[in-house]
């Protein structure tokens, strides 16, 4: 096919490649309104030259009384081709079917249902020609009327693949927005018989296998299928060997995860470490997702790359002051668990710690959690200093769990006399299954109190009985203004994408002059309008009338350096702290609340920290949760390495730590105030 025009978006960053043959066309209805289609990819031109005219896309070298006549003649134009479309034949329609170009399959069957051809081809005919075609079966999929006029084709024709399954599974991996319409005579048995041959077929994708393993949440499984225990058996087996077949001792990305109890030696390590300029683990990882693809390809011989998280649990310090009250300001303050700002480390930051390449690769549901190698090494980093220091206290009989009940209990009664109703801590000498889940229903509990305390200033224990566990995200806190997020408005997320997306498109301007983001690149040089290419303009422009950026002196420059600062944190780690902040950063976040860029939340967790929570605990918000907390709750869960029993209770551990320091920096803010 000629270079046909061809309308994808008004924003598509390719429309201007199509003008020269859009004005070939107008120019032709200009000389002839009479002039008609030839055939049917003609009309489906015809057609998206009306989408042009319709979204104003223009050259800028047409003068405005050409696109006046333009804009006059798109009545002709529609007439002559809806007119031509109408009084296709039976055989027209279907031979058409046999030589059209793939650009044009979704006009194709646009105009297929809008002009009933339903009416004209019949089951069996549409059949024969479709099966001559490589037209994919999705296009048939994305509007009811195929499956209203031909059932009982398109039903066996997706019951013949096993991998049809995929195509239902698109309609809930993430960034699918044109959702995929299935016959209803299709039923709930034959989508079971189908995710059975799927599971076991040896061609199955991998990606939709992992899918698969946990519930997808949007399912309708009266309407589609259920994975059964033994099918979700085969799955985890099949994933495993898949893992252990593309490992290498020679490629991927080698994660060192160390916890020293010596400062010295921790410092001199990471001094070492700087020196040698190791790599980070977003580097790591990204370098090496870039080499499985280009070993894949052939272009490149195996690689090992490496990254290495060092923490630190100094046993000097301990040593020397181990009360509860010095274990407890040691855990708050040099744990290394928080920010600045009490803003937990430890969920997944894509925009931080994830390039565009790991942010993109495989498939996802659309209510997946997003993190990486470098998300899990944060959690392993986590539990063995959480069995570090249990050990370190351990020597004078103490237990994190009693630093937690004497918190709560001592602690909170002695410096805001809030009385906490007492924990029921498990004994040290139980089974770690059954401290676990003890520890679990102790945290919940933690919740419930809190609830009533925000709402009635005291711990009502009739009202702690009537109140229902609430979900990390339901928790108030005491302050109005705590954190900062950015807001749902479209020129918020313009702004934060043009300033700090490795995607921007004014990041990069040639070999010479780019940085990682725009911000770095302003930073870098001294550059003007002038020096930007011709189509990155407009962004710039944006960022001018928005009052991010001005020419001062002639250069770009920020005109508030501090609020650039403040949004790349929201930018990295979805929320900054209000309450935290320094004066002047507090009058910055007010001012970007009233130009309607952020907007403020007093919850007792961000939603970055709530997320992190309900992932590791429970299945209600993403459908590739941990969910270890349900596993404890009618009983113990089985596992074939004792180990995991450990790492379920470090969790426990971790979970109820965020809960004390999150909770201490509310009230010490509040009776501050």
């Amino acid at each position: 096919m000629k270079d046909r025009v061809k309308f994808y978006s008004a924003d598509d960053l390719g429309r201007g490649y199509y003008l020269p043959r859009v004005k070939e066309i107008l120019d032709d209805f200009i000389e002839d309104f009479n002039t008609t289609p030839s055939c049917i990819e003609d009309a489906i031109e015809f057609q998206n030259v009306i989408k042009y005219i319709d979204a104003n896309i223009f050259s800028k070298e047409w003068e405005s009384e050409y696109i006046e006549k333009a804009k006059k003649i798109k009545g002709k134009i529609q007439k002559s081709t809806a007119k031509y479309l109408g009084m296709l034949s039976r055989e027209d329609i279907l031979t058409s079917m046999l030589s059209l170009d793939r650009s044009y399959y979704d006009d194709f069957f646009w105009n297929f249902k809008q002009f009933k051809y339903g009416d004209k081809i019949s089951e069996t005919d549409f059949e024969q020609y479709f099966r001559s075609t490589n037209i994919p079966v999705w296009c048939l999929l994305k509007t009811s009327y195929f499956g209203e006029v031909y059932p009982m084709f398109l039903k066996n024709y997706l019951l013949s693949n096993s991998q049809s399954i995929e195509l239902l599974l698109g309609n809930y991996s993430e960034g699918n927005r044109g959702k995929l319409v299935f016959p209803e005579n299709i039923t709930k048995e034959d989508w079971n018989e189908l995710v059975d041959l799927y599971i076991n077929n040896p061609n199955s994708n991998m990606n939709y296998l992992g899918m698969l393993e946990n519930p997808i949440k949007n399912l309708d499984k009266t309407k589609y299928f259920e994975i059964l225990p033994k099918q979700k058996k085969i799955i985890k087996e099949r994933l495993k060997k898949f893992s252990k077949s593309i490992a290498s001792e020679n490629s991927g990305v080698l994660a060192s995860i160390v916890v020293y109890i010596i400062r010295k030696h921790y410092e001199n390590d990471v001094h070492e470490a700087r020196l040698n300029n190791e790599m980070s683990p977003k580097e790591a990882i990204g370098r090496s997702l870039m080499n499985n693809i280009m070993v894949s390809a052939g272009d490149s011989p195996p690689e090992q790359f490496s990254y290495t998280l060092r923490g630190l649990i100094d046993s000097e310090q301990i040593t020397e002051a181990h009360k509860c009250l010095d274990i407890f300001k040691y855990i708050r303050q040099e744990y290394d668990f928080f920010s600045a700002g009490i803003i937990s480390k430890l969920p997944s930051y894509p925009n931080n710690e994830m390039g565009s390449m790991a942010k993109t690769l495989g498939i996802k549901t659309d209510n997946s959690y997003h993190h990486d190698m470098h998300f899990w090494s944060k959690q392993q980093m986590a539990w063995l200093k959480i069995n570090a220091i249990s050990t370190l206290i351990g020597e004078w009989g103490i237990r994190i769990e009693d630093i937690i009940e004497w918190y709560f209990v001592d602690y909170c009664k002695e410096k805001y006399d809030i009385s906490w109703i007492p924990f029921d801590l498990p004994h040290s000498d139980e089974t770690v299954g059954n401290k676990t889940a003890t520890l679990f229903r102790i945290e919940e509990d933690i919740r419930k109190q809190f609830v009533v305390f925000s709402e009635e200033q005291e711990i009502d224990r009739n009202l702690v009985n009537e109140t229902p566990t609430p979900s990390f995200g339901q928790i108030s806190g005491l302050l109005e203004k705590k954190y900062a997020y950015l807001s749902k408005n479209e020129t918020a997320k313009t702004i934060l994408h043009l300033l700090f997306s490795d995607q921007s498109t004014i990041r990069y301007i040639n070999e010479s002059l780019n940085g990682e983001e725009f911000t770095a690149l302003i930073n870098s040089y001294d550059l003007r309008i002038c020096d930007f290419n011709e189509f990155q303009k407009a962004a710039l422009q944006y960022l001018i009338d928005n009052k991010i950026i001005e020419e001062n002196n002639k250069f770009l420059r920020f005109i508030d350096i501090t609020k650039i600062e403040l949004l790349r944190n929201i930018y990295l780690f979805g929320a900054t702290s209000f309450i935290h902040a320094s004066s002047e950063e507090k009058v910055a976040l007010d001012e970007l609340e009233r130009e309607n860029i952020i907007v403020f939340d007093k919850s007792l967790y961000t939603k970055q920290e709530s997320d992190y929570l309900n992932f590791m605990l429970n299945n209600k918000s993403f459908d590739n949760s941990w969910a270890i907390r349900n596993g404890y709750q009618h009983g113990l869960p089985y596992y074939e390495n004792s180990e995991q029993y450990e790492i379920d209770n470090a969790i426990a551990l971790l979970v109820l730590i965020h809960d004390m320091i999150k909770i201490d920096d509310e009230l010490a803010l509040f009776y501050k105030e």
